[in-house]
């Protein structure tokens, strides 16, 4: 039986946090004062309807959407097999702890922590949430460069090279059938707005690849791009090639 507690009835809980911020790059340091047990972590930006501006309180409403989302979440992976126990100890946090993850650049977000108990054999929220707020930096343009090679391209093979002009700036890059590329797609912007909405693969510094299992006798297309914390930072660079017939 799952019995979620009343948001009123819910402990209040606090911790010493340090978020450093460097354009999108953000590193959380975070401490739980006078809670000894499991906490869990949300993080939720201003385009979602979970954020907490900045000297918002969680109301009673707020607290019981969290406890019915906590809920939600591990009903899911108890019809996978886990129990109560091994989810407490897989997905919550304990004592002082750090991580640093890259986030949407100039975007405020608000961090929710809250604490974890089991409650009728089941890990509940049980704690109302500890909120603390951030903006992340502005990512600027680069004058990065992005040279591309297409070598050894045979039937079904091909090395690609992508040589950007520094190893600082994260870029993404793929390749694909031109045929494939949208026909609305008619300029570079068009083209980075399309690429950007697919969860591409980043990369820094030079990349050598040898690709197999192309298609004889077809054209493909490379494009590569800076792209940092949700933001375009260059223009495209794109390389034709074709296969050879079988």
């Amino acid at each position: 039986t799952i019995i979620t507690l009343s948001a009123n009835n819910f402990e209040e809980i606090a911790f010493d946090v340090n978020v450093e911020v460097n354009g999108p790059k953000v590193t959380y340091t975070f401490n739980p004062i006078d809670w000894e047990g499991k906490y869990y972590i949300d993080i939720y930006s201003e385009h979602e309807i979970m954020y907490l501006a900045e000297g918002e309180v969680a109301d009673e409403e707020y607290c019981k959407q969290i406890a019915k989302a906590w809920i939600d979440m591990i009903t899911i992976y108890q019809q996978s097999g886990y129990s109560g126990e091994q989810l407490l100890e897989l997905m919550c946090l304990q004592g002082a702890d750090s991580y640093s993850e890259l986030l949407e650049a100039d975007t405020a977000y608000s961090m929710n922590f809250y604490g974890i108990e089991m409650v009728d054999g089941l890990p509940q929220v049980t704690t109302k949430p500890y909120t603390v707020n951030f903006r992340t930096g502005v990512v600027g343009a680069s004058d990065m460069q992005i040279d591309i090679k297409v070598e050894n391209c045979y039937v079904r093979v091909a090395d690609i090279t992508l040589t950007p002009t520094n190893d600082v700036d994260p870029y993404i890059a793929t390749f694909l059938r031109k045929s494939d590329v949208p026909s609305y797609a008619t300029t570079d912007e068009l083209i980075i707005e399309w690429l950007a909405s697919y969860n591409l693969s980043s990369y820094i510094g030079s990349v050598t690849t040898n690709v197999a299992n192309l298609n004889p006798d077809t054209e493909y297309v490379l494009y590569a791009f800076g792209y940092y914390g949700g933001v375009v930072t260059t223009g495209l660079f794109s390389y034709e090639f074709k296969t050879e017939p079988e």
